[in-house]
């Protein structure tokens, strides 16, 4: 199982997998295409290559809202 099948250890940059719009039975339904590798062809489920990510709560509505360079 390779969750960031372009991820490259030697360029300094953090691969993140962003699942957007997403509820725990569309994870479940899908989590074959992990173990195919084809999970990034899944609608609402993309890759973006990052050298920082910045994570914070929103406040009072419980999302986590994350933001990275691109």
């Amino acid at each position: 199982m390779k969750i960031t099948p372009d991820a490259d250890s030697c360029n300094g940059n953090l691969e993140v997998v962003i699942l957007q719009n997403f509820k725990w039975h569309d994870f479940v339904f899908r989590m074959h295409k992990l173990y195919n590798r084809t999970h990034l062809s899944v609608q609402n489920i993309s890759s973006r290559s990052v050298q920082s990510i910045e994570v914070e709560e929103i406040t009072g509505s419980g999302s986590i809202h994350v933001q990275a360079p691109y």
